[in-house]
């Protein structure tokens, strides 16, 4: 564990000492994992997650509308449902303001807040004794309406609503967080007292309905005994029900049924931009390791192994991916709130979509994943090292390479050979004797011709030693020449004063 910090205390320091690469790191995930988040709080609050009611699974629909005297007979005859629940959406006109609002409301049947689970937050909800023919109108408000209208007002049961010249009262608000499976309305009435024209004929398939199976009962068994009932009412009445056929469908499958695919192929569209922001970000990571390739020598020349500096890379990437992941929160509300904006009209549970505890696991996930997979690419290859050659590598590039070291024997000839040429025309301060001026020419005709020699002649490389050969003569080689000169010619001196 000890390590562990160290390593993560050493990254913030290197990071920190570079911003440039930090910040176009951090930016790069960023962007590719916000959107996945965006997506994936839709995915995860639209398909995913559960519907909002007591024992989802049990809820049920028809594929097809019914109509009210049809739900009331296969209410009648089933045994396998325990509520049978129907609802229409009608716009209707409130009177409550100086001018005419028009609202939507839900006509429904009095088993529909049973079938959801549903119970009003003040109040009561539609009982079976006001969704009769000629019931009292009553009206249940939805916390919106109540707050917009009421300002949310706790004494509002008991007040008169005028809708579209009817006089409704008000018996109960209900929570903020209930929302119908597909529609959002701003208030409940009975479909028998707001509607009863339309709710009297057989033939008029307007409501959606929502089933709730008894305990113990599969959606097979269910849909066993709706054929039996479809035979019924096709027999009973068959100007309105020949030929019609019962489809039994989780209520979920079939509020999600029109978005599921479009969904599925933008995820997989976002999933794809991550990859681009992955492959940019390994990319960064293998610049990075490059110019770090002799701090890593350096390190593995005092005993770090490739595991060890394999590690320390995958935490510097880990930690990079960890806070794009975090800042890649803020694009992601950014486009949920304008998603909601939007709302497109085949997207349902709008108001659900947000961050919650799976979308941050799922970013948390995303971001480690990332930092691990991308980063362990370039983590191999940068610490894949062999530190003579790579030490060489730095020695040549602090050197000047091997063109500086062939030059250099070369600079080193010329350096002595200009020396010696000045010395020879530095003037003297006495007169020379013959002897003296003799030796001096020839001195110098001789180092003259020696240094021609060095000039003339080609440099040329030994393939063993990596060296300058000595093709050349090397000054020490010229210096001892002139001095056996120097020696013969003070030896035939003595012997002539001999003689």
């Amino acid at each position: 564990m000890e390590s562990v910090l160290h390593d993560l205390r050493y990254s913030t320091r290197l990071l920190i000492t570079k911003p440039a690469f930090t910040a176009l790191a951090v930016i790069t995930l960023a962007l590719g994992i916000g959107a996945n988040t965006a997506i994936f709080s839709v995915v995860n609050s639209v398909l995913l997650r559960p519907l909002p009611y007591p024992q989802p699974d049990r809820l049920m629909t028809m594929r097809f509308n019914q109509s009210v005297p049809d739900l009331d007979d296969i209410k009648a005859q089933s045994q396998s449902f325990e509520y049978l629940g129907g609802s229409v959406m009608q716009a209707l006109d409130y009177f409550g303001e100086s001018e005419p609002l028009q609202v939507q409301a839900s006509l429904v049947n009095a088993d529909l807040f049973k079938a959801l689970g549903a119970q009003a937050a003040i109040g009561r909800v539609i009982t079976d004794e006001e969704d009769r023919f000629g019931g009292e109108p009553v009206v249940v408000l939805s916390h919106g309406f109540w707050q917009r209208h009421f300002g949310g007002d706790h004494g509002v049961l008991g007040k008169p609503v005028q809708l579209s010249g009817n006089t409704y009262t008000v018996i109960g608000v209900m929570p903020a967080d209930f929302v119908m499976p597909t529609e959002a309305p701003d208030l409940w009435a009975s479909v028998r007292v707001a509607n009863p024209v339309a709710a009297r004929f057989r033939g008029v398939h307007f409501l959606r309905n929502y089933l709730r199976l008894k305990p113990g009962v599969t959606p097979a068994q269910a849909q066993a005994e709706m054929e039996g009932i479809d035979g019924w009412l096709s027999e009973h009445y068959p100007e309105d029900n020949r030929n019609r056929h019962t489809v039994l469908l989780s209520l979920h499958d079939r509020v999600v049924t029109n978005s599921r695919s479009a969904l599925l192929i933008l995820f997989g569209a976002v999933g794809l931009v991550l990859l681009i922001a992955c492959a940019n970000f390994a990319n960064l990571l293998l610049a990075r390791a490059a110019s770090r390739r002799q701090e890593l020598v350096i390190r593995a020349a005092l005993g770090a192994g490739r595991a060890r500096l394999v590690r320390q890379m995958l935490t510097e990437s880990t930690l990079l991916s960890l806070v794009g992941g975090a800042g890649g929160l803020v694009p992601a509300m950014w486009g949920i709130d304008l998603l909601t904006a939007l709302k497109p009209a085949n997207l349902p549970r709008l108001s659900s979509i947000g961050i919650d505890g799976w979308v941050l696991a799922f970013t948390l996930g995303v971001s480690v994943l990332t930092g691990v997979v991308f980063g362990l690419l370039p983590a191999l290859n940068a610490s894949k090292l062999e530190a003579g050659e790579a030490l060489k590598e730095s020695s040549r590039s602090s050197t000047g390479g091997i063109a500086r070291l062939r030059a250099q024997p070369a600079c080193r000839v010329g350096d002595r050979a200009c020396a010696c040429s000045a010395d020879r025309r530095r003037p003297s301060h006495k007169e020379p004797s013959a002897t003296e001026d003799d030796r001096s020419r020839v001195q110098s005709r001789g180092f003259d011709h020696h240094a021609n020699r060095v000039a003339r002649s080609p440099l040329s490389r030994d393939p063993k030693t990596d060296s300058i050969s000595a093709t050349r003569p090397r000054v020490d080689q010229l210096d001892s020449r002139h001095s056996s000169s120097d020696d013969q010619r003070a030896s035939d001196e003595r012997r002539q004063r001999d003689a």
